[in-house]
């Protein structure tokens, strides 16, 4: 297995997911979602980490994620969306980042 593509990962996900095992889907659905986006692919890259944020909870590490790959592709409005769901205690220095980055 190739350890850098995104959809074999994400595929890896789905099968945890639909095992119960939440938190290694959680990982590997942010893991793919990164891969994706470091290559480029922030169309597929959002579709991962949108999965991320439908077993994340209330973390903060997709919505950090999904903006930067939502901002790269020229939708800062939706970025900004995301990081509008952000609780203010959790923000930290890489999110404040990602905010001034995609304005």
């Amino acid at each position: 297995m190739d350890p850098e593509n995104a959809s074999v990962e994400g595929r890896i996900a789905n099968v945890f997911q639909k095992l119960g095992n939440n938190e290694a889907a959680l990982g590997a659905f942010l893991s793919s979602g990164r891969k994706a986006r470091n290559r480029g692919a922030f169309e597929e890259a959002e579709i991962y980490l949108k999965k991320a944020l439908e077993l994340e909870g209330k973390q903060s590490s997709s919505r950090h994620s999904i903006c930067g790959s939502i901002g790269g592709i020229g939708r800062f409005d939706d970025a900004h969306s995301y990081l509008d769901r952000i609780p203010f205690h959790d923000f930290n220095p890489e999110v404040l980042e990602t905010s001034f980055q995609s304005i």
